[in-house]
Formats: structure tokens, C-alpha cells, sequence
């Protein structure tokens, strides 16, 4: 679980981390507040904690699994290394595939770990159209259309001018409407692309992805190659689920332009949930083309789609549309007279 913590007072973060150790049992009080982005977590902060209580110490099983996970290992952990260690050494990524598709690999590589350095900031205009089923076999319910202004500046997103079936939405994507109740009450729906966050650990060194060539194929006027991969639980990905933190493992495919080496498609679905959590599989796709702005082209997201099966057997999808691509740029001219 996590919550955003106090700049000030007894919950400081320095006090919190003197007073506990990796693997305690604790009760916490949080309230919600206005989303603040996590540049480290990845993701919109909606708690933040109002008290927290010491209840145990770990058992040897129970200190055994908080060590194994990824989570007091994230960057800015103030916690110190916990007295039994774990194996925790991770392989770097692993491509099976002949000689001259392990180099169209190799480039992709590279062209991405470039790319994620030099990631255009722009804004697009976005259509999310949500539908929803009883269960995955049932008819498709239309839910609602969401349009807003994108911005995108590395990974934060932000979205303005939120419209749900054209009715102004002055909150934001926090205040969009429910419909119905119970099972869909459970999430305020508040996706996002998370590219770059996507991106980052499918090609870092160190991180344990196993990538697969499966085929050449020609499409959308390119020569591509497409490659399945999978990473385990704990791998490098972000963790999914907003403040009920979880690395699930992760397997899909990409597709990418041989000869530049450039991500055009990429897949990935997350299962293996913990029973609490209100979701049991996550599938995404996101589409790249070229697309022309200040006079030079950026390879820019131009669809998406996500879908959530629901523990309980329902279904949510949102598919995502993007135009109007601009060049977002936060600076400003004040002159005085």
C-alpha cells in the first residue's frame, strides 16, 4: 500500500525509517487527496498517510517474502538492508533468435534506449471510448467517450479539457462519473500510456526479460520483425494497481522496423494478482507512426487500447485514439512596459 507521507511532524520520512525496519506488520490510516505525480513510483499519489502503527515483528516466512520483493529496492528507499538477505541478482535480458535477427534486436535496442533519452514533450488531442461486459463471452456495453488535451513531458502525463459524452468535466479524469454501481465503482479509471515507463525496463540492462523472434512480416508500408518476450514477477516493470503496489509478471510482443530498429507496436498483458485485488489479468497495446511537427518527424503514440478482466468476471476495455500531435513547451515570455 502506498501514501504519500508528510513533509513535516512525527510521519517525516527520516523518522519513519529510523523507527521501522523491512518486513514490520503495521496498520496505517491515510485520506485521499488531490493526485500528485510520482516521478519515482510512476504513478498519480491519491493518499497520504495520517498515522501509522507498529503491530509485529515479521515471522521467518513473513520477512522471507518481503525480502524477496522488489519493493524496498525501489530507488529513494529510506529503509536500511534487512538482516537476511535475498537472491536478488538479476540476469541482463536474453534474446533467442538466429544470428541476423539477434542484430535487427541488438539495433532495437539501441534505437530505444536513444529514443527514451531524447522524448519529444507534446501535447495531442485524445479519445478514450470505454465499453464494458458481464463477462468475456457477454455483448459489449458502451460506457462512455472521454476527450481531453494530452500533455506528455518524460513520464508524467496530464490531461485538460476533459469532456465525458461532450459534458465539460471540471475535475478532471479524477471526477469522471461512474455508471452503475457495485463492481464499477471499484477504480476510478485514471489510465494512462506510461510510455516511457513501458519502455525503459523492456530494454535496461540487468533487467530479466527473455525476448523470442517469432517472424518477419510486412506491414503498415514497413519490413518489421516481431518478437515475443516475458519477464517475472519482481523484473523491473513498474508496479500496477495506483497505491495497492504489485510487480506482476509480464509477457507480450513488439514489433519493430528492421531497418531502423524503431518500436512501432507493443503489447503486454499482467496476470497473477493477489486475490484482494480487484483485478485478475491487464492487456495493453500502443501503436507508434511517424508524425510531423516543427518541421521534423517524431515516432509518437497514435493508438492505444487496455483491457482489465475483473476477479469477480467482468470486463473493461478503453480504446484510445491520439491526433493533432503538437510540440509542448512549458516556457514562457513576460515582458513588462
Amino acid at each position: 500500500m502506498d501514501a504519500l507521507l508528510p513533509g513535516t511532524g512525527k510521519w517525516r520520512p527520516d523518522i519513519l525509517a529510523a523507527k521501522f525496519k523491512v518486513g514490520d506488520l503495521v496498520e496505517m490510516s491515510y485520506r485521499e487527496i488531490t493526485p500528485i505525480f510520482d516521478e519515482q513510483a510512476l504513478f498519480l499519489q491519491r493518499f497520504e498517510l495520517e498515522k501509522i502503527r507498529f503491530m509485529r515483528a515479521p515471522n521467518g516466512g513473513e520477512l522471507a517474502a518481503a525480502v524477496a520483493s522488489r519493493a524496498w529496492r525501489e530507488p529513494g528507499n529510506l529503509l536500511p538492508s534487512p538482516a537476511v538477505t535475498a537472491e536478488t541478482a538479476r540476469e541482463s535480458d536474453t534474446i533467442v533468435a538466429g544470428p541476423a535477427e539477434t542484430q535487427v534486436f541488438e539495433r532495437a535496442r539501441d534505437t530505444n534506449r536513444k529514443r527514451l533519452e531524447n522524448m519529444p514533450n507534446f501535447t495531442a488531442d485524445e479519445t478514450a471510448t470505454r465499453y464494458t461486459a458481464a463477462s468475456a463471452s457477454e455483448r459489449w456495453e458502451l460506457l462512455d467517450v472521454i476527450k481531453s488535451a494530452i500533455t506528455t513531458q518524460g513520464f508524467a502525463e496530464s490531461r485538460e479539457h476533459v469532456r465525458q459524452n461532450e459534458i465539460p468535466v471540471p475535475g478532471g479524469t479524477r471526477d469522471l462519473q461512474s455508471f452503475g454501481s457495485g463492481w464499477r465503482r471499484l477504480i476510478r479509471w485514471n489510465w494512462g500510456g506510461s510510455y516511457s515507463g513501458r519502455l525503459r525496463p523492456l530494454f535496461s540492462p540487468g533487467c530479466p526479460v527473455t525476448f523470442r523472434f517469432v517472424r518477419h512480416l510486412a506491414a503498415r508500408g514497413m519490413q518489421l520483425a516481431e518478437f515475443d518476450f516475458d519477464a517475472p514477477a519482481d523484473s523491473c516493470f513498474a508496479s500496477w494497481g495506483g497505491a495497492l503496489r504489485y510487480y506482476a509478471p509480464r509477457t507480450g510482443k513488439m514489433l519493430v522496423e528492421e531497418g531502423t530498429g524503431e518500436l512501432i507496436q507493443l503489447d503486454d498483458a499482467m496476470a497473477g494478482f493477489p486475490s484482494d485485488f480487484a483485478w485478475a489479468r491487464v492487456e495493453r497495446e500502443t501503436k507508434w507512426d511517424r508524425v510531423k511537427f516543427d518541421d521534423a518527424q517524431h515516432l509518437l503514440p497514435v493508438s492505444a487500447s487496455q483491457v482489465v478482466h475483473f476477479s469477480n468476471g467482468h470486463v473493461e476495455v478503453i480504446q484510445i485514439q491520439y491526433a493533432n500531435h503538437h510540440h509542448f513547451n512549458a516556457k514562457s515570455n513576460i515582458s513588462f512596459e
